[in-house]
């Protein structure tokens, strides 16, 4: 069988200074097809800078010249991959070219889902609680959960500090400076994150300038500011699933999470979970967003972590977590190769073994 072309048209990759979480999933996805022996390049809709083709593990990286881009470059590939915002685009073209098309599911948006109805060959969700939300009738669907390689993560601890990674306020902001307030002697770091409005000291009435508070820029290698992290903290509104807390376990790192389907999902039993004004669908902030109740019991379950019996128990279970989680995704990640195979090459039924494994039916055209 020969190489597939892939292209990934996609609005920011990893290596340009947007390394969030779906730009990280994207880049695990892509590099599995390219370690199965295809032809992958990154078509991107934006430009970066130096706006200049680089290559990445492998995997050719176009940048933005205009919007007639796609149009140009997808009908020589065999396959497009994308998701967020050019996922509807990239689903017309392909429509349109007869090309194959992948999406990849983030989050539980009508704009994700609008994208599915244009088109569709292969739907890989994030989450089982996503790909149960999405009532697209879309045939050929899989769960691909956020490839956390725990090797790529684990790092010897030094300081000892309560993190929070992206500073807005839908991921909880106000909690950061709010128990920064109650644990004066505790030190914080607070990350600006690669997108929304970063809430930064002064910023807002409650984002007080605190002795105990370290601002970060966004790290390329995050490693650094685990490496500085005690507990993690993500009280989001929205959580498709919960990249940060993931990454976090590998070394141990336990989390205080919001109640959102995907950082349950995520941590399961390993998780601390506490009292937020989460919303299901769109993480938009209520107009009254915490209550004195709510911050009471962040700092409880602060306080338990803070101490040695308690960590010491967090830091067990996200360990296991983070080990049991790769074991899964590594699983999905060669099903994933195997269905974006199937679209070009014919079906080849993937079935289940025993003890999870996957057992292949090739049919070689």
């Amino acid at each position: 069988m020969r190489p597939l072309n892939v292209i990934a048209y996609i609005h920011a990759y990893v290596g340009t200074g947007r390394n969030a979480g779906a730009e990280l999933t994207m880049h695990e996805m892509l590099f599995a097809l390219r370690q199965a022996g295809h032809k992958i390049t990154v078509l991107l809709s934006e430009p970066i800078e130096p706006n200049l083709p680089f290559a990445i593990d492998g995997i050719k990286v176009q940048p933005y010249a205009s919007r007639k881009d796609p149009n140009l470059w997808m009908p020589q590939f065999d396959i497009s991959v994308s998701h967020l915002g050019c996922a509807e685009r990239a689903a017309l073209i392909s429509k349109d070219k007869g090309i194959k098309n992948v999406q990849v599911v983030h989050n539980t948006h009508q704009l994700t889902y609008d994208s599915l109805r244009a088109h569709c060959d292969l739907a890989v969700f994030n989450t089982d609680w996503v790909s149960d939300d999405c009532k697209v009738p879309v045939r050929n669907r899989m769960v691909l959960r956020p490839p956390v390689r725990p090797a790529s993560y684990v790092i010897e601890r030094g300081k000892q500090a309560v993190t929070l990674i992206n500073m807005t306020e839908p991921k909880g902001a106000r909690v950061f400076y709010e128990l920064a307030r109650r644990f004066p002697d505790v030190p914080f770091i607070g990350v600006k994150g690669g997108y929304g409005e970063q809430m930064l000291p002064g910023t807002a009435s409650w984002a007080e300038a605190l002795p105990n508070i370290t601002i970060l820029p966004n790290h390329h290698d995050v490693r650094e500011v685990y490496a500085q992290t005690k507990v993690i903290l993500m009280p989001s509104g929205y959580e498709s699933f919960g990249r940060v807390a993931v990454e976090a376990a590998a070394s141990g790192i336990p989390s205080i999470v919001s109640r959102t389907p995907g950082l349950m999902e995520a941590l399961g039993d390993a998780g601390t979970y506490a009292d937020s004004p989460m919303t299901m669908k769109t993480g938009e902030i209520p107009d009254d967003p915490w209550t004195l109740a709510m911050f009471d019991d962040w700092e409880a379950k602060l306080k338990v972590l803070l101490t040695g019996r308690g960590y010491g128990a967090a830091s067990k279970a996200a360990k296991e977590r983070s080990e049991f989680l790769w074991t899964q995704t590594e699983r999905e990640l060669e099903e994933f190769v195997i269905r974006t195979e199937n679209l070009a090459y014919g079906y080849r039924k993937p079935v289940r073994g025993g003890e999870g494994d996957w057992e292949v039916l090739r049919t070689i055209r």
